[in-house]
């Protein structure tokens, strides 16, 4: 997530066999901003508290909310130490599809959901007095496979670029 505040958010949301048992899930997530180190924040929770919906498009992780049901998607993450509360325009940004499986690993997939759709909500860090009104841009990619995917997969990396410039995460 691209803000014009200068702010750029990099979140994920994981549903994971990996660890102690089955079904963990977690939200992970990192604000940037100019002149400050990452501020990181996260939720996790094993199957019986977190919940996803069944066209997998609502993610609930304790403080940490992603709705992907169109035509406006939200972030919404509400700990004690940060809030953020994002909305997404899918109806800017309709491009909704799957990488071709013959250019990924044999049952890995990848599926962008949204390039640059149109973003407007608040923002409010620990150092930050109110919650600061902002608007940008986001960029969505779902991945999924039933294997590790560190025996997938070397190294990912996710560039997304706009006509104004590009931001290498």
């Amino acid at each position: 997530i691209e803000l014009e505040s200068g702010h750029r958010i990099a979140q994920q949301f994981l549903l994971s066999n990996a660890g102690p048992g089955d079904h963990n899930a977690v939200a992970v997530g990192h604000l940037f901003e100019p002149g400050r180190e990452p501020y990181r924040y996260a939720n996790g929770r094993r199957r019986q508290r977190w919940t996803l919906s069944e066209d997998r498009l609502f993610f609930d992780i304790a403080a940490s909310h992603l709705d992907l049901h169109r035509p406006t998607g939200e972030l919404r993450i509400t700990k004690d130490d940060i809030e953020i509360r994002l909305f997404f325009d899918f109806g800017a940004s309709d491009l909704a599809r799957r990488v071709p499986a013959d250019m990924l690993p044999k049952k890995y997939h990848v599926e962008v959901l949204a390039v640059a759709a149109e973003t407007k909500g608040t923002i409010h860090a620990p150092w930050m007095t109110e919650p600061l009104a902002t608007r940008g841009r986001t960029w969505l990619v779902h991945s999924w496979t039933k294997r590790a995917e560190a025996e997938l997969l070397d190294r990912r990396l996710e560039i997304f670029g706009y006509e104004d410039g590009t931001s290498f995460y």
